[in-house]
């Protein structure tokens, strides 16, 4: 897949995932891009107070539909996600049912002050504390770097909304040979 990378974004809901890369696609229109959950909506799949079960069969519906429809994509692909995800039984690792056979070129995950989660979530209707926030987003991060491990692929931390980061470091992973996590 030389032809190809594939850049997994992720970070908890509200972090601002979408309008980073919403912005990066503003200046670089050729990236190519799939929403996790907008790709589960196409298909009749629930993406809220999910169980467990619901969440890993997510997954595996999210994989298959890469798989057919979007690896054939030429060129940079981001795929906008979460490598864990918060179910109505906790927040559960979702990537382990994407399986680690996926080429991933980077694992980039969006953060944010924790305060400035909070806020955001709040306006999503989540009454968290900086206590849960951070604890979401440093499961976020083990589970992104897990990811990275597990697919031999690069990792990165962007701050939300720093979209020169985000094409820069794009850059440097795809010009990059696939020696492991950073």
């Amino acid at each position: 897949m030389d032809s190809q990378n594939l850049f997994f974004v992720t970070g908890i809901s509200g972090v601002g995932k979408t309008y980073t890369i919403q912005h990066a696609r503003q200046l670089q229109p050729d990236l190519g891009y799939v929403r996790a959950s907008t790709l589960l909506q196409e298909v009749g799949r629930p993406i809220r107070n999910l169980s467990s079960e619901q969440m890993r069969e997510n997954q595996i519906v999210l994989r298959d539909e890469l798989v057919r429809h979007h690896l054939d994509h030429l060129g940079r692909l981001i795929f906008d996600g979460h490598a864990t995800i918060e179910t109505i039984d906790g927040p559960l690792a979702a990537w382990r049912e994407l399986g680690s056979e996926l080429p991933v070129t980077g694992i980039l995950m969006i953060a944010a002050s924790l305060s400035d989660l909070v806020l955001r979530r709040k306006e999503k209707g989540k009454n968290d504390t900086i206590e849960d926030v951070a604890a979401l987003q440093d499961f976020e991060e083990a589970e992104s770097r897990a990811w990275a491990k597990a697919t031999h692929a690069r990792f990165a931390i962007i701050e939300s909304g720093n979209v020169r980061s985000l094409l820069g470091i794009m850059d440097e992973f795809s010009g990059a040979t696939r020696s492991g996590a950073r």
